[in-house]
Order: structure tokens, then C-alpha cells, then sequence
């Protein structure tokens, strides 16, 4: 038994090795499969049309995130983008969404954060925003509403 215990052992790599594998691996598949959920190109659509400075704030790292929203089409509506990495404090901090209203000249309260987890309600709140919570998209399986 300890034999065929120290063989998994073996064959389980070190957290670093890991890591760099799970993002050489992600960095391919990013947004491969990825969809817009019905009706967010058009309502983006109308949000440019209106002229409104849009933004996206995420905790997906930058290097991930960028290239999701350019293989996807998104990328160009965007006037601000804040990745969980480039911060010192992530959602459900209100740092990333107080940085991106000054980078858009927009004060908070002006703000509607659209988001789709428990932490964008928290951070959109603590900023001082509006907050909409679509009940799909990424919350490790908890319903928002």
C-alpha cells in the first residue's frame, strides 16, 4: 500500500509546475467555447449608441481576461478595463469600481454595476453605484437573487 501511495504521489506535479500548466492550458482555451448570453450584444449595441462610457471589472487575471474580450468580440465597447491583478484589492472590494468611475470621469452614483455574483453586489454597494445582478454567468453555484 505504501509503495502504490508514494507512485501518486510521484505522479502529482509541484503546485508551481501546476499552476504554470493550468495557464499554459487556459491561455488556449480561454474563451473558446464562450457564448454571450441572449440579448448582451444588443444591449451593449445600446449602450454605445447612447454614447455611455461602459466598463468592464473583473478578478480574472489581465493576462486571461484581455484576450477573452478581444477573441470574443467584445474588446471595442469598452472605454475602461480593470483585471482582478492590477489593483491591489479585487471585487468585493470597491477599489476596482471606484478606480474605473475616475478613469471615466463618472461619479459612482452615476454608476449602474451590471454584474452576475454575490461580489459585484458587495464591491457595487460599497462604491456607492447601482447594482443589477443577471442570475446566470460565473458565482460558483449560488443563486444571486
Amino acid at each position: 500500500l505504501a509503495g502504490s501511495m508514494a507512485a501518486a504521489d510521484d505522479a502529482t506535479p509541484p503546485p508551481a509546475e501546476a499552476l504554470a500548466s493550468f495557464k499554459r492550458h487556459y491561455s488556449v482555451e480561454n474563451g473558446r467555447h464562450a457564448a454571450l448570453f441572449p440579448g448582451v450584444g444588443e444591449g451593449l449595441d445600446a449602450l454605445k449608441a447612447l454614447g455611455l462610457p461602459l466598463g468592464v471589472i473583473t478578478n480574472k487575471a489581465e493576462a486571461f481576461t484581455l484576450p477573452l474580450l478581444q477573441r470574443s468580440g467584445l474588446y471595442p465597447y469598452f472605454d475602461v478595463i480593470v483585471s482582478g491583478d492590477v489593483l491591489p484589492r479585487p471585487k468585493p472590494d470597491p477599489m476596482p469600481l471606484l478606480w474605473a468611475s475616475g478613469r471615466l470621469a463618472v461619479s459612482p452614483v452615476d454608476v449602474l454595476m451590471i454584474g452576475d455574483s454575490v461580489h459585484d453586489f458587495h464591491a457595487g454597494r460599497a462604491a456607492g453605484c447601482h447594482v443589477f445582478l443577471v442570475p446566470y454567468g460565473y458565482n460558483e453555484g449560488r443563486d444571486v437573487r
